[in-house]
């Protein structure tokens, strides 16, 4: 059975089973069933059906054909192609009732802080900047300042490797953009909806680099591709993007993610990019998510033979690096795009459609793809189907059959009391209210072991998270050798250490050693602590679900006395994401890592001027220069990267400490307690109340003067339609 039709017989089955809660609550001997506790389970199923988002991410290099095979999961060409390196992000994309483009933009703050941060930097090589600080867009008298000072300074200085200075273009770009997004930008981040025959209006967005700067977000709802309402596929930032928050941006998305597809390019291969991004991801334990496309460019490669020796080479190149089974599949993701758009009657460009004719004439390459992409497609609505929702479907019918159950015995107890079958009826009294203090003292016991243990859990995780961001651990000392390490590449900046003023030469060593830092950690430091992190909400699970099981067989034998024919599992009981969602609790931000303050530049001008100062005292003393002015400005440049390095060392270790007690408080301890909490209701959910509305029943029904015969016909066709439901439930999931 597909799972949107066992997805719509869970919600038609919460529904009815609602819809029954409904009415017994209008029963005058209702008022001490656990009516609010069903209600609230049958809620949190209904939530879950809403919330069930699966989320792929599509991955790789820049130029590898991401933004293609998102189009193509979709069946049309809706998201821009080759967007912009710098101000790119991850557009997330869902299916919809209609074509809908929503644009998040930045708010005014969030704006004037990276225009602050990049001018902030680029002061060390222009001091003069520091006077439009605190920096204000909406302020003309400022904006015209700082476009007058920025068009002072060569802009040649700004390029680096044929790509502009990312500070530079950060401030270039905001004050391009003002003008036209002025009216829509606003103190707290908005949204702009694109829909209908405007919704390729949202392009123009990704493909203006000044426009898109502005964005905070997007999300595409398309009516068309081969998956449900149920699937977001992110099409994320090229991994080998040069700036450091695309990457964090990557890896705090895919930590959301159950699949993860990495696009390379045939034209290019396997590049020492993609293992470095794919050692990313093994360090944040999410390396069995991913499956790999083999992206065929048919025009590369001179014959089938030709082409399949790429697969083989990237197939073998991947086993080297992944030990474990692995997925690959080799297909052309724009002749699949093309095709897709011939057949719908889409506008496909000239140049394309040429391809395309040329394409189609390559029967062997054309027949190889189409098996592949065949292939991948059944492998994902696989993943999507059976093995996404093994786990999920079963939650589902733990919740649904014990709500049933639960409303079915009150049903049956309800009927036998009014019938008066006094004998039964105090034989099951009896038996609930012995079995009220056996369950009393397990409650007990549990609750005073969850103390107990939740004490233990708190202490331990502590200790790992204070042992894991530890000043003299591996996580530290990686980056104190990395940052000790960096040195000044003299043979690269000589010239201009002769030739060029200082603040210059200082201003580029400064960005590139930045550059540096900020590398290692988004590739080196963040995957260790994603990593962590995962470990350790598998062990708080692991642990909690241990302080439970010797009473679980306890509160079972409770149960079968009650009769209560069904009971959820702990496994289901305990979902951390739910848990998480329930209670609010949020991982913190990793971001604030890179978000450190080096300002050295007058620092080291002050230095070299005291330096060229007791040069001249000692060449009129003796007559003779001893030193030349390049080995003064070098002398002066290394003693400031000594600060630099000392001064960025202690603001990243202040950043990281600082996450470190958020992760511990924020979530780690709070994510503890709202386990305890969850598990403790639940139980007095699942057992407790029930027996206490059994004990009331009695003399509630004999307290009530109502028609017994009508009651006794309603109450039967409730059962009737509850046998319905939890027929059908069982019926749904019986392949789970």
């Amino acid at each position: 059975m597909e799972y949107q039709e066992i997805k719509r017989k869970v919600a038609k089955a919460n529904d009815g089973i609602s819809s029954i809660i409904a009415k017994i609550r209008l029963f005058p001997f209702s008022k001490d069933a656990p009516l609010e506790r069903w209600e609230k389970i049958c809620k949190e199923l209904e939530d879950q059906l809403r919330d069930d988002i699966f989320r792929i991410s599509v991955v790789g290099a820049i130029k590898s054909g991401k933004s293609t095979l998102s189009n193509f999961l979709f069946q049309g060409d809706y998201l821009k192609r080759g967007a912009g390196i710098i101000t790119s992000f991850i557009t997330k994309v869902r299916k919809g009732s209609s074509l809908r483009a929503i644009i998040k933009l930045k708010s005014w703050e969030e704006i004037n802080n990276e225009i602050d941060s990049a001018i902030r930097r680029i002061s060390i090589y222009e001091d003069s900047l520091k006077d439009v600080l605190p920096f204000e867009i909406r302020d003309a008298k400022k904006r015209s300042m700082l476009l007058e000072l920025l068009n002072k300074i060569d802009i040649n200085h700004f390029l680096k490797d044929g790509s502009y200075d990312i500070n530079y273009l950060t401030i270039s770009l905001y004050l391009s953009g003002y003008e036209k997004l002025k009216g829509l930008v606003s103190d707290k981040p908005g949204q702009i909806v694109y829909k209908g025959e405007r919704f390729h209006d949202h392009k123009r967005f990704v493909g203006n680099d000044s426009l898109a700067i502005y964005l905070k977000d997007i999300l595409i709802e398309i009516d068309t591709g081969f998956f449900d309402e149920s699937i977001e596929i992110a099409d994320c930032q090229g991994s080998d993007s040069p700036n450091p928050m695309h990457l964090i941006m990557i890896q705090e998305y895919i930590t959301l993610c159950q699949l993860i597809i990495y696009v390379i390019s045939s034209r290019i291969g396997i590049r020492e990019a993609d293992i470095q991004f794919l050692n990313i991801i093994k360090n944040m334990g999410m390396l069995k998510n991913v499956i790999f496309v083999l992206n065929c460019d048919f025009d590369e490669h001179s014959s089938m033979e030709d082409m399949q020796e790429i697969i083989d080479r990237t197939r073998k190149e991947l086993k080297l690096f992944i030990k474990n089974e692995m997925q690959l599949f080799a297909f052309s993701v724009l002749f699949n795009l093309l095709k897709e758009m011939e057949k719908r009657g889409d506008e496909i460009r000239d140049k394309e459609r040429i391809r395309l004719e040329r394409w189609e004439n390559e029967a062997s390459f054309v027949e190889f793809s189409k098996k592949e992409t065949e292939r991948f497609l059944e492998y994902l609505r696989r993943i999507l189907t059976e093995e996404r929702y093994l786990k999920l479907i079963k939650t589902w019918k733990d919740k649904l059959l014990f709500v049933g159950f639960q409303i079915k015995e009150w049903i049956d107890i309800n009927m036998d009391i009014i019938l008066g079958d006094r004998d039964k009826t105090k034989d099951l009294i009896k038996k609930i209210e012995e079995s009220k203090k056996r369950l009393d003292k397990i409650r007990s016991a549990i609750k005073n072991s969850l103390e107990g243990a939740v004490n233990d859990f708190k202490s331990r995780i502590k200790k790992e998270i204070d042992t894991f961001f530890d000043s003299k651990g591996v996580l530290f000392s990686s980056l104190r050798q990395f940052i000790e390490s960096f040195q000044i590449p003299y043979d690269r900046y000589m010239e201009l250490i002769e030739d060029k003023s200082l603040s210059y030469v200082q201003y580029l060593i400064f960005r590139e050693y930045k550059e540096a830092v900020d590398s290692f950690i988004a590739r080196k430091m963040n995957p260790q602590i994603i990593g962590f992190i995962r470990r350790m909400d598998e062990k708080i699970k692991e642990d909690f679900v241990s302080a439970i099981e010797p009473y679980y067989e306890m509160l079972m034998d409770v149960k079968t006395d009650l009769r209560i024919p069904y009971s959820i599992e702990i496994e289901s009981m305990l979902d951390l994401d739910y848990i998480k969602k329930l209670y609010k609790i949020a991982l913190p931000s990793i971001k604030s890592a890179l978000e450190y303050s080096i300002m050295l530049g007058t620092e080291t001008v002050l230095r070299f001027g005291i330096y060229k100062f007791w040069t001249h005292i000692k060449s009129i003393l003796k007559r003779e220069k001893e030193e030349s002015d390049t080995k003064e400005k070098i002398k002066a440049l290394e003693d400031g990267l000594k600060k630099i390095k000392r001064q960025s060392l202690e603001s990243i270790q202040f950043s990281i400490l600082n996450y470190k007690e958020n992760l511990k408080y924020q979530y780690a301890i709070a994510l503890i307690d709202s386990c305890k909490q969850y598990l403790i209701e639940k139980m007095d959910e699942y057992l407790r109340q029930n027996i206490e509305s059994f004990l009331h029943m009695e003399r509630q029904i004999k307290k009530e003067e109502f028609d017994k015969e009508l009651f006794l016909k309603e109450m039967d066709e409730l059962r009737k339609d509850l046998m319905y439901y939890l027929d059908s439930i069982k019926q749904s999931f019986q392949f789970s």
